[in-house]
């Protein structure tokens, strides 16, 4: 073969090939930063502390600052009270009162009997029964229950 043909055809064949050949490395360079991207996600994901894990951490001092050390009976909002700025803390979030009360803590009781066997967790009234004898009312919170 002639070499100023062959080097035509080396110099056609770059020149339709120059403009794929830079898309492919960008795609390539593209395909190599989202994936540090996921990476990057990932890891941080995995280091970040849940509500959850946060506030089984929290919820036994919690309790204790509550109940002035187990002496009293601790409302769950008051136990709430006292671990939201840890659990905020820990987490970046918003630590809503009803998940904790109703969801956090119950659940932490029952996987943990051992600890929290002698805890007096008591809860605001949620409505009211009306005797109509006396005309007496009673709020059913957990202490007017017991009353």
């Amino acid at each position: 073969m002639n070499s100023t043909f062959a080097n035509s055809l080396a110099n056609a064949v770059l020149s339709v090939t120059k403009d794929w050949a830079a898309v492919k490395k960008k795609q390539e360079r593209d395909r190599r930063q989202a994936e540090r991207l996921r990476e990057h996600y990932y890891r941080a994901q995995s280091a970040r502390t849940t509500i959850k894990d946060a506030a089984y951490a929290a919820i036994p001092d919690a309790y204790l600052k509550a109940s002035r050390g187990g002496k009293y009976p601790a409302n769950a909002r008051q136990i709430m009270y006292a671990a939201r700025p840890s659990i905020q803390e820990q987490t970046d979030q918003t630590l809503d009162d009803a998940s904790f009360t109703q969801t956090l803590l119950p659940e932490y009781m029952k996987e943990h009997p051992d600890t929290t066997d002698d805890w007096d967790v008591v809860y605001d009234a949620r409505g009211h029964l009306w005797e109509p004898h006396t005309g007496r009312e009673i709020g059913l919170g957990t202490l007017e229950v017991r009353r």
